[in-house]
């Protein structure tokens, strides 16, 4: 699942993977995954890999960013968005985000670039046999 996430500071939709922050409530940056995918799309069960983690600017924050790939789950709620949020879901396939990400031309977030070779990275290393349909593509 991507999301068309408004983002003010270029006035645009972008193309983004499911985020968000860790809340006091989160019992880990795995639950706060999770909540998350549940707020922004809609999305349970599954299973969640953590499939790296990443300090974004780390010459003057101290924030980290951890990735989940997300496999097996199903949409089973509505979207439940914060006020002034505008997210537009988009189911594409892996092979076409890899590539979509990957045009000289493209312009992405750097968290989701990161992201992306995370899970590519995971995906390419995993025995798990719930993750092999997606070797031919990373």
């Amino acid at each position: 699942m991507m999301l068309r996430h408004y983002r003010h500071g270029v006035q645009k939709y972008l193309l983004e993977f499911v985020g968000g922050a860790i809340e006091a409530t989160d019992v880990s940056p795995k639950a706060a995954a999770a909540r998350e995918l549940k707020e922004e799309v809609g999305y349970t069960g599954g299973t969640l890999y953590h499939v790296g983690t990443g300090y974004p600017n780390p010459a003057n924050h101290t924030n980290k960013v951890h990735t989940f790939l997300a496999i097996g789950g199903t949409i089973t709620h509505a979207q439940d968005l914060e006020v002034g949020e505008s997210i537009i879901i988009e189911k594409i396939p892996l092979k076409d985000v890899i590539r979509q990400m990957s045009a000289p031309d493209a312009t992405f977030p750097c968290l989701y670039i990161a992201a992306l070779f995370y899970a590519m990275n995971y995906i390419r290393t995993s025995s798990d046999p719930a993750l092999q349909h997606l070797k031919p593509f990373v």
